[in-house]
């Protein structure tokens, strides 16, 4: 994929450590220890996936996030285990609980509830 692709997830020799990519790169490791990983990336992400937490900038493509997601602009489609906060989304958004968000020009999906200032489809 693209290099701004940036991946977090649990590595496959265990899934107590984690990782984060972009592209092929390594941007960091946590140890077994480690609960979460903080990675700053300087410009906007093409797609951005985490298993775990996410909080991150503008993003080109989509967002996914295992758990919660909180994001600036995506131009793509976001997905959250629970929730996602979010400034405008391109595409649809989807979460297991709720959903606070600014213009949603696709549809949204949510457990509990739906904040935006303007929904599309």
């Amino acid at each position: 994929g693209d290099h701004r692709d940036l991946h977090s997830f649990p590595t496959r020799r265990s899934s107590d450590l984690i990782a984060a990519f972009v592209g092929r790169r390594l941007l960091k490791a946590g140890d077994a220890n480690c609960q979460s990983l903080e990675v700053t990336y300087q410009g906007d992400a093409l797609d951005v996936i985490s298993y775990l937490n996410l909080t991150c900038g503008n993003v080109e493509g989509n967002a996914n996030a295992g758990v919660s997601l909180k994001c600036a602009d995506v131009l793509g489609c976001v997905n959250a285990g629970t929730s996602a906060t979010c400034g405008n989304v391109a595409g649809s958004v989807s979460a297991g609980t709720s959903i606070r968000c600014g213009n949603i020009a696709g549809h949204a999906s949510a457990g509990t509830s739906v904040t935006c200032r303007q929904l599309g489809e």
